[in-house]
């Protein structure tokens, strides 16, 4: 009983502010004309936009995007970041894991070693060979891992760099636009896009 009257409230509750979006205007003919209100969307001013300001707060990452108000590239470049870093981090404790392992097989003087080979706790005899093939797959882990961070640091400062360029000749949004077109090769027509960068 009391969901059938909490949904009651909240349908009525709904109904009185989606009416209010709505303009009745009268006609001359006494019909009645709704319109519903349109909420402009402001246009954003990005003649002010210097591409060395924007270089220079790129070097904090996500600044230069803030500078040229693109927020949606922000959660991308620290997440990219966060896992490349995390996965350099993990490859090297790994590594590091392996390397005692190695050191405490040669003191020992055996010819294998009691190793945990995952996460979950598993463990297994491993030889002197494997111990190094598991080193060198590690570390080329964590070197590519701080490579790609390296590369996704520098990728976004030219992001700020070119976008602060383009949008500061560019007021407009729709500067690059989307269109459906028909391709002709060798008379053999099929549909396409074509994408059109509009210069002023």
């Amino acid at each position: 009983m009391f969901l059938k009257i909490s949904f009651l409230f909240l349908t009525i509750f709904c109904c009185q502010f989606s009416f209010s979006q709505i303009e009745v205007t009268p006609t001359a003919d006494s019909s009645v004309v709704i319109k519903k209100k349109k909420k402009k969307r402001a246009s954003i001013d990005y003649s002010y936009l210097d591409p060395k300001k924007a270089t220079i707060f790129a070097l904090l990452p996500g600044l230069g995007q803030a500078y040229n108000k693109r927020y949606w590239k922000i959660p991308i470049i620290y997440g990219l970041g966060t896992y490349t870093v995390y996965s350099a981090v993990s490859a090297h404790k790994q590594y590091k894991y392996y390397s005692y392992s190695l050191d405490e097989l040669n003191a020992s003087g055996e010819g294998t070693i009691l190793v945990e080979v995952d996460n979950k706790g598993t463990m297994a005899e491993l030889s002197e060979s494997q111990i190094n093939q598991e080193k060198d797959i590690y570390k080329r882990q964590r070197d590519f891992n701080f490579i790609l961070t390296l590369a996704i640091y520098g990728l976004q400062i030219v992001d700020a760099s070119v976008d602060a360029h383009l949008l500061k000749f560019h007021n407009s949004e729709n500067f690059l636009s989307l269109a459906p077109t028909v391709i002709n090769h060798r008379e053999n027509f099929s549909p396409g896009l074509s994408l059109s960068l509009n210069l002023r």
